[in-house]
């Protein structure tokens, strides 16, 4: 396992030499959002002639805004991150880095045009998708930004429009989360890749109603000091877990229309509610009900750290919006005593990367369905 860090301009993705001598580096990977990236940069002493071209090299490669850094594992592409913020340390002349994935871009972008015309609206209709890549297409020259794994398909989906001017305020990183958080069928999944190798890289917009496969094992434990590659990992069992649910529907007061969804299994009755606003249809309100009581009778929520050495899930072989599974073999745990085969939808995983080369620590984010609601 051999990491590279590369710089690359922001604005046209040309690599910026030299290769960075990144150590303490923790990557986030993330669906829908944008994960995190930390790391350290010792500059090099003493202050000479030499050493201060190379200082100067590496300010450039990481100045916050305009660059952005490549991370390969092995010569694979990990994914790509906007450079935000540096923090330089006088005392032990380390250069803190602080990056977010290029999705955040388009939380610095405004959506429109500059004045004159922000009053002037523009308006984007089609399948969510399709509003989304359209609405990005208008700044993805800006980043180098490729659109051509965005799948445009509705896939159930009705058309939806979009209209707005820059006089509204609104970051394009606003627009396309709202339309990405949308209720079933409207929403979508997106993220950006880093694609290529050598020195030919490409930055990649992946959109579309669902991203992900099934890639099988994730994460095993097979005895209970630790042998399969799970270090670390908890069960949370929090405080949403109710056995009645009302859903508020359209209206006010007497008015208001509702649903309702409860089970005896167990009691007393303990009661959450969730708002749909914009339904009035009974029937509908009661499958919405029964639709969230199922997630949170009897919610629970793993998290796992694995080692990246063991078990097929390589880094590389595994992307947010992935499913894999989680295994315990019978007897091992007292939790599960008779063992667990769970499968879990990845939206986010952080990687923390040891300087001595060990293998990396990799922890999981799943999904949280109830958390949609």
């Amino acid at each position: 396992m051999a990491y590279a860090y590369l710089a690359a301009d922001l604005a046209s993705g040309a690599l910026i030499p030299p290769e960075l001598p990144l150590t303490n580096v923790t990557w986030e990977r993330q669906l829908n959002g944008a994960g995190q990236f930390t790391a350290q940069l010792k500059l090099p002493p003493p202050v000479n002639a030499a050493n201060r071209r190379l200082v100067e090299a590496y300010k450039d490669a990481t100045d916050r805004k305009r660059r952005c850094i490549y991370v390969l594992r092995d010569e694979t592409p990990m994914g790509v991150w906007w450079i935000r913020e540096r923090r330089y340390s006088i005392v032990d002349q380390i250069l803190e880095i602080k990056a977010t994935e290029l999705t955040s871009y388009l939380d610095f972008r405004l959506f429109g045009f500059a004045a004159p015309y922000h009053l002037v609206p523009r308006a984007f209709s089609g399948s969510p998708v399709q509003v989304a890549r359209d609405i990005i297409a208008t700044i993805a020259d800006d980043i180098a930004l490729d659109l051509s794994a965005v799948d445009t398909a509705g896939n159930g989906a009705p058309d939806i429009s979009y209209e707005g001017r820059l006089a509204d305020g609104k970051s394009l990183g606003s627009i396309i989360s709202d339309l990405a958080k949308a209720e079933d069928p409207l929403g979508f999944d997106y993220r950006i890749d880093l694609a290529g190798s050598g020195t030919a890289f490409t930055r990649r917009l992946v959109m579309a109603r669902h991203i992900g496969a099934n890639v099988g094992l994730i994460a095993k434990l097979t005895t209970p000091w630790g042998v399969g590659n799970i270090v670390d990992g908890d069960v949370l069992e929090d405080d949403r877990r109710a056995n009645y649910v009302a859903a508020l529907g359209q209206g006010d007061g007497d008015n208001r229309a509702t649903g309702e969804a409860y089970t005896d299994d167990w009691g007393p009755r303990v009661s959450t509610s969730i708002s749909v606003t914009d339904e009035s249809d009974t029937a509908i309100l009661n499958a919405r009900a029964g639709a969230y009581l199922r997630l949170v009778e009897h919610i629970s929520l793993p998290r796992i750290s694995m080692r990246s050495d063991l078990i097929d899930a390589q880094l590389g072989t595994f992307a947010p919006g992935d499913v894999g599974v989680i295994s315990v073999d019978a007897g091992v745990d007292p939790w599960w005593p008779d063992g667990l085969w769970d499968l879990r939808r990845v939206v986010a995983y952080r990687v923390q990367v040891p300087d001595n080369g060990d293998a990396e620590i990799v922890t999981f984010t799943f999904d949280d369905p109830a958390s949609e609601f």
